[in-house]
């Protein structure tokens, strides 16, 4: 029975690597139900929620990090489903929480690679929040906080945490309207990024220079971004570019063509999991509804409450 639990544990970690959602509910069904002793029992539970985890089911997800943190032992494995609760909490918006989360973490671990990677969560969770609440103060907490991710980001032979620094980095020269040094450190992850994490490098350029005002540049890399993002079937990306592009639109006052797009991003940025972005382009909505003097800002507000159950944008609207 021990070895037919495994082979059903390790079709369910395949299934993950290969995105196919029934395939794991299946298998770590079945590995689940037929598991009797606790060290298999320990490793269900924690590729159970990683599972949820990869697949955006965040409810599922947080009741499965609750139970696995139950059997698991292993420090490592902990901490691993810890950070990911405190990563749900923040897409959910509930980003007080959160951060208490992840700084209880820095205290739980001497390990620098998972430390790096706590530091770039929480610099991560305070630039998403600076978005709804700018602050002189917050900006310069998340300073120290990308400062220590990078001095000890440097002894690891890391790459995704080194691309994800720099992209930190480049969001908070962003806020700071530093564009030129925004865009040293968007160079910087370029080298470091595969061909189909460039979608992503491409569209947070593009946005630097739609800030900046350089609409030339702002359009051709948002359209490398859309061609990549279409070549790895990144849904999310495909999201943020029409998003993007449609804030460029209304800012030269052009409300008509954008409400497709945008009502297209959301229900995108709703599938994919990226709440703080479907909030962000409920607001444009309704702000281009109001301009055309649509009503369907308030038919699209009572869909919005029903799809953000459970997070902390329901109370914003």
């Amino acid at each position: 029975m021990l070895s037919r639990s495994i082979e059903f544990l390790e079709k369910a970690r395949s299934s993950i690597e290969n995105q196919n959602y029934e395939d794991f509910l299946l298998f770590i069904g079945s590995a689940e139900a037929i598991a009797d002793n606790t060290d298999i029992i320990s490793d269900i539970l924690y590729i159970k929620a990683k599972g949820f985890f990869a697949f955006k089911k965040f409810s599922n997800a947080v009741i499965a990090i609750e139970e696995a943190l139950k059997f698991v032992q292993d420090m490592r494995k902990k901490f691993k489903l810890l950070k990911a609760k405190g990563l749900i909490l923040a897409y959910k918006g509930n980003y007080r929480e959160s951060l208490r989360l992840f700084k209880e973490l820095l205290i739980k671990t001497f390990d620098n690679s998972l430390l790096v990677e706590v530091y770039i969560h929480i610099s991560w969770v305070m630039l998403t929040e600076y978005k709804r609440e700018p602050s002189e103060a917050v900006l310069s907490e998340i300073k120290i906080y990308l400062d220590t991710a990078y001095e000890k980001a440097e002894s690891l032979d890391e790459n995704l945490l080194k691309k994800l620094i720099f992209s930190n980095y480049a969001e908070y020269f962003k806020f700071r309207k530093d564009y030129d040094m925004a865009i040293e450190m968007i160079e910087k992850v370029i080298p470091l990024s595969s061909e189909s994490w460039l979608c992503e490098v491409y569209h947070d350029l593009a946005q630097i220079y739609m800030e900046q005002g350089n609409s030339d540049l702002m359009e051709q890399y948002l359209h490398e971004a859309e061609l990549l993002a279409s070549k790895y079937d990144n849904d999310l990306v495909v999201a943020k570019v029409l998003y993007t592009s449609a804030i460029e639109k209304m800012k030269r006052g052009d409300y008509i063509r954008v409400m497709d797009s945008l009502c297209i991003a959301f229900y995108s940025f709703i599938n994919c999991g990226s709440y703080n972005y479907a909030y962000d382009c409920f607001t444009k909505i309704n702000e281009a509804s109001e301009a055309l003097k649509q009503d369907c800002a308030m038919t699209l507000k009572e869909q919005f409450k029903s799809m953000f159950r459970d997070t902390a944008y329901t109370d914003l609207i």
